[in-house]
């Protein structure tokens, strides 16, 4: 009788000690998500923000491909005027 006391004492103990463990388990699991999310938004925003870096300086080079290529002597970005035929004087 003693000796059942004894392992249902034992086997209280145990379960208690699993349940602390599980409720820090727990405790961890939600740190960890918490942490996961915010490095996940950490690096999307350095992701969208390279990228950003990426096409301003994409758009930099373009413009500074077609301002020298408007500018360098041709005239190939502004049309040139055509000059119409003078009219034809009547003559009397």
């Amino acid at each position: 009788m003693v000796e059942n006391i004894e392992q249902v004492l034992a086997r209280g103990d145990r379960i208690q000690l699993l349940v602390d463990r599980t409720e820090d388990l727990q405790a961890h699991a939600q740190q960890f998500q918490k942490q996961g999310r915010q490095l996940r938004n950490r690096m999307w925003w350095q992701n969208t923000k390279m990228k950003l870096c990426f096409a301003l300086i994409i758009l930099i080079v373009l413009i500074v491909i077609v301002l020298i290529a408007c500018f360098s002597g041709g005239n190939r970005c502004i049309p040139k005027k055509e000059q119409q035929p003078a009219a034809a004087s009547p003559t009397p």
